[in-house]
């Protein structure tokens, strides 16, 4: 249990090996690469209010416009907002689920600089989310049109509306923890195997005439 008066603490499914929905691979050994660079990042989101007045999150959102001190030039400008951060000791882990392997680390949300966000995960609970990251080196299967990224730094996390895709499946992060839902599935595959395994004991008994 954490409580606490300053931070929400939440525990985050990052992202996982293989390729992802936004056509983009990532190999385990470059993810190890990358981990220490998860530290320290934002926590960053955008509140948005729907047209009957209900608050979530929306997304990347961020605009271009000319820069006001360098004349000629141009800024991006993000509409997220920093809500907390990955800490250094974030309890950074790599685990299997759903047949991939995925990065986990914690995370705390401050609670009275976030405004509205912190009230959105405490009624939600479950918050879709995106990493942003750095691209330092890739390589493009133009037969596959897959961008195999081999080299990359963590810049953020973003959270996103409950209605968006994610560019990882199963990108989550949550105030409760990711055990109920993975011993559940283990639990599934246990029973299955069993089944399984009783029906060949079965079948073999049967078969060759053995006793009960």
């Amino acid at each position: 249990n954490f409580d606490s008066e300053k931070f929400i603490k939440m525990r985050l499914r990052v992202q996982h090996d293989g390729i992802n929905p936004n056509k983009s691979n990532f190999e385990l050994e470059n993810i190890k690469k990358a981990k220490e660079s998860i530290k320290n990042i934002p926590i960053l989101a955008h509140v948005i209010e729907d047209e009957d007045g209900n608050l979530d999150f929306g997304g990347h959102d961020m605009t271009i416009e000319e820069h006001k001190m360098n004349e000629g030039e141009y800024k991006l400008i993000y509409k997220e907002s920093p809500i907390g951060v990955i800490p250094e000791s974030c309890n950074y882990s790599i685990e299997e689920y759903n047949g991939k392997n995925y990065v986990y680390c914690d995370a705390y949300i401050w609670k009275g600089y976030s405004n509205y966000a912190s009230d959105i995960i405490e009624r939600d609970k479950d918050i879709k989310l995106s990493m942003e990251i750095l691209v330092d080196g890739f390589s493009y299967n133009a037969k596959k049109k897959i961008y195999n990224i081999t080299d990359y730094r963590y810049q953020g996390i973003t959270f996103l509306n409950k209605e968006f895709g994610t560019g990882m499946e199963n990108a989550l992060a949550t105030t409760d923890t990711f055990s109920e839902d993975e011993n559940k599935q283990k639990f599934i595959m246990i029973m299955e195997e069993l089944k399984e395994t009783l029906s060949n004991y079965n079948k073999n008994n049967s078969d060759e005439g053995g006793s009960k």
